[in-house]
């Protein structure tokens, strides 16, 4: 079993994910991580504080309001031009590896998600 902690993934654990020879759990302390961020951008909001991505632009519109209405379809747009690539379709091992990594980086509680989300990636993970 591999516990992301957001903080000690190890090459061998990538390996063995990529190859289905391991399930993954996200850990308690991650989670509580996760949660105390999201509390922390929910207060934001709630405050009416201006949050990066979230109640602005990105980049060099991060100072432009998103007016409430549209903050939602702002969130499913940064999604859509983050899903288009170019090249080769990567391959099976590949694809599991770079799910893996999202959901560590997202384990860390930095960016504010619900923990929901990393437990999504680990069940596509764990049900190969």
């Amino acid at each position: 079993m591999i516990e992301i902690t957001g903080a000690d993934l190890s090459l061998e654990s990538c390996a063995k994910v990529a190859s289905m020879r391991s399930q993954v759990v996200l850990s308690e302390s991650a989670r509580a991580r996760m949660r105390e961020s999201r509390d922390f951008i929910l207060d934001l909001l709630g405050s009416g504080e201006r949050v990066y991505g979230v109640t602005t632009g990105f980049g060099r519109l991060a100072e432009i309001l998103v007016p409430e209405e549209d903050r939602e379809d702002l969130q499913h747009n940064l999604i859509r031009s983050h899903s288009s690539g170019v090249g080769d379709p990567l391959n099976k091992k590949e694809v599991r590896v770079i799910m893996l990594l999202r959901a560590n980086s997202l384990a860390r509680g930095h960016s504010g998600c619900r923990e929901e989300v990393v437990d999504l990636l680990i069940g596509f993970l764990n049900q190969g």
